[in-house]
C-alpha cells in the first residue's frame, strides 16, 4: 500500500496536480485525492499546502521527494529484471530421467508446439534424478519409482508390460509369445540389484515359481541389450524399453500381467511456471500404455 500511496504523490508532484496525475494513472480524482490524504493521515505528515487553489510541497515532501523518485526507479528496475528471469524460465526447461524411451516421443511433439523452448535433458539413476528436482537442478524428472511426497506432483506417463528379449537367432524368435514357464533352466541377464525394472522381474519369477539356471547382472539397461544380442542369454524388459535392434526380438508373456509404470514429477509450488505448463500441456494424450 505505501509504494500505491508513493506513486501517486510523486506523480502529483510530477505532473503539476491532481487532475492531470488522474489522467495519468488512470484513476479518478477523488481517488487521487484519498489516497494523498491516507499517506498524510498514516504518518501524520503534511506533504502539500494549498494556495489560491494550487498544491504546494511542505518542507517534508521537498525532502521526501528524491527518496521516493529512487525508490519507484529502483522498483521499476526491480520489475524488469523479474520480467525477463520470468521469460528466461520461459524459454528453458530442464529434464531429468532415467532413460529416453517414454521422453523422447514427448520432446518430439514439445518441439512442434514450442519451437522457440530450450530443452535440456540428462540422464541419470531415480535416486539422483529425484534428488536434482527437490534441489531446483531440473524442472521435471521422468522415473518409474514411487514416491509419496507432499512436495511433489505426480503425473502417469506410461505403463509397459514385461516381455521376453532373445537373440534374433534364437528358436523362439519366430514366436510372438512365450509361457512364463519357458524360461525355467534359462539364462537370464539382469538389471542393477534395487532398480524397478529389476523388482519387477523378482516378482513375475517368485509368483510363476521360475528356477533359472544361473543369472548374469550386467547392470544398465543398453549393457542387457547388448549382452541379449551377443548371446549370453536372455532378459525380460519394460516392451516400451527394447527399442528397435536388428538382433533382438521382443516377445509378449502371454501369462503375466506383470508391468513397470512411468510417471513424470514436478514440484508442487512450481507447476504454473509457463515451460512446465508447456509440458504438461502435452500429457493427457501422451500418457500410454507399451505394447509388445
Amino acid at each position: 500500500m505505501l509504494t500505491t500511496w508513493l506513486r501517486v504523490f510523486f506523480e502529483v508532484t510530477r505532473q503539476g496536480g491532481v487532475m492531470a496525475a488522474a489522467r495519468h494513472l488512470n484513476l479518478s480524482q477523488p481517488s487521487i485525492t484519498s489516497q494523498l490524504r491516507k499517506l498524510e493521515e498514516h504518518y501524520q505528515i503534511e506533504l502539500f499546502s494549498r494556495r489560491n487553489g494550487r498544491l504546494v510541497l511542505t518542507d517534508t515532501a521537498i525532502q521526501l521527494l528524491p527518496k521516493v523518485e529512487r525508490l519507484l526507479q529502483q522498483e521499476a528496475e526491480l520489475e524488469f529484471e523479474l520480467r525477463q528471469q520470468s521469460e528466461r524460465q520461459a524459454g528453458q526447461l530442464r529434464i531429468g530421467a532415467t532413460g529416453p524411451f517414454y521422453l523422447l516421443p514427448l520432446l518430439a511433439r514439445l518441439r512442434t508446439a514450442q519451437p522457440a523452448l530450450q530443452v535440456d535433458v540428462q540422464f541419470g539413476n531415480s535416486a539422483v534424478m529425484l534428488e536434482a528436482l527437490l534441489n531446483y537442478q531440473v524442472d521435471l524428472a521422468v522415473t518409474s519409482q514411487t514416491l509419496d511426497d507432499p512436495r511433489l506432483m505426480c503425473r502417469p506417463l506410461a505403463s509397459s508390460p514385461l516381455v521376453l528379449l532373445v537373440p534374433s537367432s534364437d528358436p523362439l524368435a519366430h514366436h510372438k509369445s512365450v509361457l512364463c514357464q519357458q524360461l525355467h533352466g534359462a539364462t537370464l541377464l539382469t538389471r542393477e540389484a534395487g532398480s524397478v525394472t529389476q523388482q519387477a522381474v523378482d516378482t513375475l519369477l517368485t509368483d510363476h515359481q521360475i528356477r533359472l539356471q544361473r543369472r548374469l547382472q550386467l547392470g544398465s539397461r543398453e549393457a542387457v541389450r547388448e549382452g541379449v544380442a551377443q548371446g549370453l542369454g536372455w532378459a525380460l524388459m519394460a516392451a516400451g524399453e527394447v527399442g528397435e535392434h536388428p538382433r533382438l526380438r521382443a516377445l509378449q508373456l502371454s501369462d503375466s500381467q506383470v508391468a513397470v509404470h512411468e510417471y513424470l514429477y514436478l514440484l508442487r509450488q512450481r507447476a504454473e511456471m509457463r515451460a512446465i505448463r508447456s509440458f504438461l500441456q502435452l500429457l493427457p494424450q501422451a500418457a500410454v500404455t507399451a505394447k509388445a
